[in-house]
């Protein structure tokens, strides 16, 4: 028997928990050998195990769970065995990024008619047409009730050439190329009260007339200063040490005043507008306000941002940058 279930009560487990990056052995073995009749919870990492049939096996040999949280990649392989096995039992479930397509949506919506909970990484695309999709995708979903969405300001690069290759450095000194990164960051970025209430009756819009109404949505922001190349994913500071032409750094100031975290929920008060509750998270905003102390609350420079930022947000000069930045609306889908 494998080392970690010695002591273990498999018979009484309620919750498995396999936060590592899990071999194949362990998963191999799992699957023929441990038996878990109770079992009704599962965490799991996969890190590059995401596009091993092992995953997909293990997920099989399992009884049917209430709650799943997948951590990494997810093959076509370990979707099914998702859909397949645990799809009509499902209660919560937490799509990986990979699986955060309108299509792979569309087929957990079918094959999960009992969830409540659904956590989902959007990919911000500047709000268009795509996005505003997404939104309208999750009001599908007929009994969840609450919602947990990482927005991902992170922007991506084609180019048919690697990270490595030299000639990135001369792309990324066209001037016009910077300016149309930096405007579609800042584009990314630009997410406050009015843009994560529009997102909620965006999703509560989309809902059935017979549905579970939509109670809750929790907003992260995540992946600011970002920057994927194809398959590659690079921070904006590794991409500053190695092309001096695409100057991010200068952005970090602006990114502690990005990353925020809100809640929106429906009000049990009548005189509420429009029913509905948005605020920013206290942790968030201790953490801003913790940032803006530090600079004696003058406002983060803007930097090379700065041509770019008045073009989507035109001001005085004198004018502080933070009373006229606002998110832009969504798309209609």
């Amino acid at each position: 028997m494998d080392a970690r279930w010695q002591h273990t009560n498999l018979d009484a487990l309620r919750t498995l928990k396999l936060k590592d990056n899990v071999d194949a052995g362990t998963l191999e073995w799992t699957a023929k050998h441990a038996n878990f009749p109770s079992l009704s919870a599962l965490e799991i990492r996969a890190g590059s195990g995401g596009n091993r049939s092992d995953t997909a096996t293990l997920l099989q040999s399992l009884p049917s769970l209430n709650e799943l949280a997948f951590t990494g990649d997810v093959c076509e392989s370990t979707l099914s065995a998702i859909v397949s096995h645990h799809g009509h039992f499902l209660r919560r479930l937490p799509v990986p990024r990979s699986a955060s397509t309108i299509e792979s949506l569309q087929i957990l919506r079918k094959a999960c008619p009992l969830l409540e909970h659904l956590g989902v990484r959007i990919l911000r695309t500047q709000g268009d047409k795509h996005e505003a999709g997404l939104y309208t995708c999750l009001g599908s979903f007929t009994k969840v009730r609450s919602l947990c969405l990482d927005l991902d300001c992170s922007i991506t690069v084609h180019n048919e050439n690697t990270l490595d290759d030299l000639s990135w450095s001369g792309i990324t000194q066209d001037p016009t190329y910077k300016e149309l990164c930096t405007r579609r960051v800042l584009v990314n970025c630009a997410i406050d009260a009015a843009l994560v209430t529009a997102i909620f009756r965006r999703i509560a819009a989309a809902k059935p007339k017979s549905s579970t109404r939509l109670q809750s949505i929790e907003f992260n922001v995540v992946g600011v200063g970002t920057i994927c190349f194809s398959d590659a994913q690079v921070s904006a500071g590794e991409l500053d040490s190695r092309y001096s032409g695409f100057d991010t750094t200068r952005l970090y100031p602006l990114y502690q005043h990005f990353e925020r975290q809100w809640k929106c929920a429906l009000s049990p008060r009548d005189d509420e507008p429009d029913g509905i509750i948005t605020e920013e998270l206290k942790g968030s905003q201790a953490r801003r306000m913790r940032y803006e102390d530090i600079l004696g609350g003058r406002p983060p420079e803007m930097g090379d941002a700065e041509p770019e930022f008045c073009a989507l947000w035109p001001r005085e000069p004198s004018q502080d940058w933070r009373d006229v930045w606002s998110s832009l609306p969504l798309a209609e889908a």
